[in-house]
């Protein structure tokens, strides 16, 4: 069995979507927090200087990038069309563990 290795994903919200965001909130958390091969460690809203809410940042651990990338394919913020702007970068955590 492969070692677990961490991701850190990013989704920038389109401008203006913020009814969407409030909307599929339950069920973003949810599918989050639901037991899956990727697992969320740590997530949380991304904010503007004025305090809005622009994106999503995750902390994932999961056998793969690949994996990572099936499952945010079903993630209902995703699935909404609410980013603008996706990134999931694979994540060396050390520090604090």
């Amino acid at each position: 069995m492969l070692d677990k290795q961490f991701f850190v994903f990013r989704g920038i919200d389109h401008a203006s979507v913020g009814r969407i965001r409030e909307k599929l909130l339950d069920s973003h958390r949810a599918y989050v927090r639901r037991e899956a091969d990727v697992k969320m460690l740590h997530g949380g809203p991304l904010y503007d200087a004025h305090e809005c809410s622009i994106g999503t940042c995750l902390i994932l651990e999961a056998n793969s990038e690949s994996e990572v990338r099936a499952w945010i394919s079903s993630e209902p913020f995703f699935n909404a069309g609410l980013f603008a702007i996706v990134s999931i970068e694979r994540w060396g955590w050390t520090y604090g563990r």
